[in-house]
């Protein structure tokens, strides 16, 4: 069962630390996609994505979201040199769901505070 504290007790470093233990980077969603037991295995995650440009500093942009479900994609795509049409339905921080295609998710680690966004739902750990 998860336990979750109240924002005034949370720490910037303890979010970023909370994301980190539990992300998924494309290497692993890719090794993993066919495997039947990935559905539960993402559920709770968080996944680092791209989020287009900074027009004021030109410099990519990302948001980390945590994983709802996994679901089917309405066409199959190339994840890192295997075929799947699965997509994780991520949560938008409170303003609904939306479906990502894994081959967005980025391979790097969570770094900043901005891009985790994750302090109004960490998980006590």
């Amino acid at each position: 069962m998860l336990m979750f504290r109240a924002s005034a007790d949370l720490t910037p470093g303890w979010c970023v630390g909370v994301a980190l233990q539990c992300r998924l980077t494309r290497y692993h969603l890719s090794k993993w996609c066919h495997e039947p037991y990935f559905r539960d295995l993402v559920r709770g995650t968080w996944v680092r994505v791209g989020a287009g440009m900074n027009p004021a500093t030109r410099q990519p942009q990302y948001k980390a979201y945590q994983v709802k479900r996994v679901v089917m994609y309405s066409r199959t795509y190339k994840l890192e040199g295997t075929q799947t049409k699965y997509a994780l339905e991520v949560d938008l921080h409170g303003k609904g769901t939306k479906a990502v295609r894994m081959d967005l998710v980025s391979n790097h680690r969570i770094t900043d505070v901005r891009d985790a966004c994750v302090c109004l739902v960490c998980p006590v750990v």
